[in-house]
């Protein structure tokens, strides 16, 4: 049943995002020939302006698709009426739930290599050229320990976009699933939750920070500071993989909070 469900959701995610990567690609491809003719007339600047503009239209466009369309589909296929199918189907709800997170995560990293094709072929040329000529004298001097851990921080840094993209859908699945508890106005009730977990995280940022603030200039992280001066390759080790801890707990959260809602507090239209 899983199987099937992947293949209804791909096909209806594909009839809307193809429409936005063709479009950037088109748009990237347009920009690359418009600057084959190159020149210094008005017409030609005109030209790659509107061409230039036309592309990160198309850019933002591919960029946050993924996440818009997967939360109209993840509202519309279980909290209006087609959820009285949705549920009736032979899947738990936990699999109807990854299912729909999955999908919204592969898409959104499907368009992100979309947008780098399409930027590659904007930049492709002398442009693209001199990209890699900095890129082979930055690394040309690194040693086999500084590679690895370079190597390792890309590694972390990919996991943790990952993981944050994740987050990122389960998050407003969240805010999407708490508003349905609500008797009336849900998808207001739903910005509500945005907007106050959105306050709140920015309360605990500025006490963090102004606590840290303190802490720093009373001289009791004077030590913590020698630490990651001397240990700097570790510090970031360390600063990427808590990330990526604390992004999976917030994951776990979300997932947690989804599940409550859809076993125990299922409110359909």
């Amino acid at each position: 049943m899983v199987k099937k469900l992947y293949k209804h959701e791909f096909t209806a995610w594909l009839r809307i995002i193809a429409f936005f990567w063709a479009a950037t690609i088109l748009t990237a491809i347009i920009n690359r020939v418009v600057q084959l003719f190159e020149n210094d007339s008005v017409y030609y600047n005109i030209l790659f302006a509107f061409s230039l503009v036309a592309f990160f239209v198309g850019l933002l466009c591919s960029a946050a698709a993924p996440l818009i369309f997967g939360i109209v589909r993840f509202y519309k296929n279980f909290f209006t009426g087609e959820g009285y199918l949705t549920f009736t189907l032979p899947a738990t709800k936990e699999q109807l739930l990854w299912v729909k997170v999955s999908s919204a995560v592969c898409f959104s990293l499907l368009s992100g290599l979309v947008c780098v094709l399409s930027g590659w072929i904007v930049l492709s040329g002398e442009v693209f050229t001199e990209i890699c000529k900095a890129a082979a004298y930055l690394l040309r001097d690194i040693t086999g320990k500084e590679l690895a851990h370079l190597i390792g921080w890309v590694i972390e840094m990919a996991l943790l976009l990952l993981i944050s993209d994740v987050c990122n859908h389960l998050f407003f699945y969240t805010c999407i699933c708490i508003g349905q508890t609500f008797r009336k106005n849900r998808i207001l009730a739903a910005v509500g939750v945005y907007f106050a977990y959105y306050i709140i995280t920015q309360i605990l940022s500025t006490i963090f920070s102004v606590t840290f603030a303190l802490l720093a200039e009373s001289g009791v992280l004077d030590g913590i500071g020698k630490w990651i001066g001397d240990h700097a390759e570790l510090s970031i080790h360390l600063g990427l993989s808590g990330s990526v801890v604390l992004s999976l707990g917030m994951g776990a959260v979300y997932w947690l909070v989804c599940r409550w809602v859809l076993r125990k507090k299922l409110n359909l239209e």
